[in-house]
């Protein structure tokens, strides 16, 4: 399946509450605040993974540290990586702590 046909798909199953889908970072599932980011910047777009809107704030913040002029390639792609990672991270040794509390 092309990726924009597979990606209208997803859409269609979000808008039509068909789809079960979260914030891969947070596990957040309201649909009304789930955003779809593009893990490699817009130009590289193949790779969309769903964020909440909190999340995605957050990487994005991360990714707009770098000078327009180096948001691209190599530099772009490991600090969107990073980016990803330690809010994902921060949410797992959160959760981790829960479990140890209760």
């Amino acid at each position: 399946m092309h990726k924009d046909t597979y990606r209208e798909a997803i859409l269609k199953m979000i808008r039509d509450g068909d789809a079960k889908i979260c914030c891969i970072a947070c596990g957040e599932s309201d649909r009304s605040v789930i955003e779809l980011h593009h893990v490699f910047g817009r130009k590289l777009s193949w790779l969309e993974v769903p964020l909440c809107k909190n999340c995605h704030a957050k990487i994005t913040a991360e990714q707009n540290k770098l000078p327009p002029k180096d948001r691209k390639g190599c530099p772009f792609i490991g600090v969107s990586i990073g980016a990803l990672a330690v809010v994902w991270g921060q949410q797992c040794i959160d959760q981790a702590h829960k479990g140890v509390d209760t």
